[in-house]
């Protein structure tokens, strides 16, 4: 009997070590499963995390470029008023130039505000030109009788 209580003490006591390795390996096995669940949790937390920060810089990005092509639109304006602004001062300008070269105006300027006058018929002189003598002047004309003059009035002195 004794050889069978040995035996049944040892049986025991191998049950009750096979007991605790099952109690020891299934807390490990929780311990582990904790780690793993954290460890998901984090790695949850950590993309989303970096799903939102992408979402947020990709949402600058945008708006950056919304900015850029507002502030070009307002430079275009900006740019066409400017555009209409010399256009107009451009047809002002070809206008005036059209007024000032035109024959009117300048004859008018002329007589206006220079106090020239047309010449009368005596007052014109014509020259004919010879290829040989060179200019033959008329005689008894009116040059020939300033010319005189002035040659008078130059002697006298």
């Amino acid at each position: 009997m004794e050889a069978t209580a040995r035996k049944y003490d040892v049986l025991r006591e191998n049950n009750i070590h096979i007991d605790r390795e099952k109690t020891l390996a299934k807390t490990r096995v929780r311990k582990i499963s904790k780690t793993k669940n954290k460890m998901r949790a984090l790695r949850k937390r950590a993309f989303v995390i970096f799903s939102i920060g992408m979402v947020f810089l990709a949402s600058i990005v945008i708006l950056n470029g919304y900015a850029n092509i507002a502030q070009m639109k307002v430079e275009i304006s900006n740019l066409e008023t400017e555009m209409g602004n010399l256009s107009k001062t451009k047809q002002s300008l070809t206008g005036r130039i059209e007024e000032i070269k035109s024959t009117s105006k300048v004859t008018e300027e002329a007589k206006y505000k220079l106090g020239m006058v047309y010449p009368e018929e005596n007052q014109v002189v014509y020259f004919t030109l010879n290829s040989e003598d060179g200019v033959e002047e008329p005689k008894d004309g009116l040059l020939d009788k300033v010319i005189a003059a002035i040659k008078s009035f130059n002697s006298s002195f």
